[in-house]
């Protein structure tokens, strides 16, 4: 067992011994000391469900973000996570491409969004036309104020802090872009709906207007394979996590790479 999966399965053991499940920055502070794991900002991040405890994936827990320094373990685990659909044949392609002198200089997951966008394949999957120019935002994060709720759970945060790896906008249409390295099973899927629903929330403000469509999509680079793929995501309910609904999604294979 990694220590970082050591350590979270000792601060969960300890919520569930005292029967609060609620905890804070301090208290992560506090075990990683006990426990020696050197980045206790990294302990809470768990992006796929591959990534928590044995006892956590028993039982059927996972960590949500409240805001403020603030999280939960909660036994939502089945919907906190979406794994990712299969990619059929038909929805593999095949990209040419000639390959530029950075294009390996780093694995950063800022490195694949400025790959995809330099060689024209998100404006493929995207908009099916490489001969336009989406705006791009480059990483950033934001805070959100707001309740949500994943089933039956309802879910109240402040000023939660977001990470956004990228934001693509066209004719009034958003796509917020999480970005991966490797083929993992399945995804947090509050990396794409705090966005989601961070943008819905704005738009019906009257904070940004002339929004028509907001989306979040998924990229996922595996380096040795050569390939791309890409998964694009809705919620027709904003206030509903579990409204996850999938727009499309296809492989890029990489003809060119070396």
């Amino acid at each position: 067992m990694s220590n970082k999966k050591k350590t979270l399965s000792t601060l969960f053991q300890a919520c569930k011994n005292e029967g609060i499940f609620v905890f804070d920055n301090d208290r992560v502070k506090e075990i990683c000391q006990q426990t020696g794991f050197k980045n206790p900002f990294d302990l809470t991040k768990i992006d796929n469900s591959d990534l928590l405890p044995d006892d956590m994936q028993r039982e059927g827990y996972c960590v949500v973000h409240l805001g403020n320094g603030r999280h939960c373990f909660m036994p939502i685990a089945n919907t906190w996570y979406h794994e990712f659909e299969k990619i059929t044949e038909d929805e593999k392609v095949e990209w040419i491409y000639t390959p530029s002198i950075l294009n390996h200089t780093d694995t950063s997951e800022s490195n694949v969004i400025s790959f995809v966008n330099n060689q024209k394949i998100i404006y493929d999957f995207l908009y099916g036309r490489k001969d336009i120019s989406p705006k791009m935002y480059l990483p950033r994060r934001s805070k959100i104020t707001t309740s949500y709720l994943v089933g039956n759970q309802k879910i109240v945060v402040k000023r939660l802090q977001m990470e956004m790896d990228a934001i693509f906008e066209l004719d009034g249409k958003i796509v917020a872009v999480e970005a991966k390295n490797g083929f993992p099973r399945d995804f947090a899927v509050y990396q794409l709906f705090h966005p989601f629903l961070d943008y819905h929330q704005k738009s019906v403000e009257g904070i940004i207007k002339g929004v028509s469509e907001i989306m979040g999509c998924y990229l996922l680079r595996d380096r040795e394979q050569h390939s791309i793929r890409l998964y694009l995501y809705t919620f027709p309910r904003p206030h509903d996590m579990m409204s996850i609904r999938l727009v499309k999604k296809a492989e890029y294979v990489l003809k060119g790479e070396k």
